[in-house]
């Protein structure tokens, strides 16, 4: 299987500012509540 790296401001690029807003809401959020933890971005999950 071919890992596609993209980043999760790649996959919002698209989306609308609310979007992005509570997205970036969100990542900060679990960043601040799990700083240990490691994000990723799956393209496509939920196309």
């Amino acid at each position: 299987m071919k890992k596609i790296n993209i980043t999760p401001e790649e996959i919002l690029r698209d989306h609308s500012p609310p979007v992005v807003e509570l997205v970036n809401e969100l990542r900060s959020l679990v960043r601040s509540t799990l700083p240990e933890t490691t994000e990723k971005a799956y393209p496509g999950l939920f196309s």
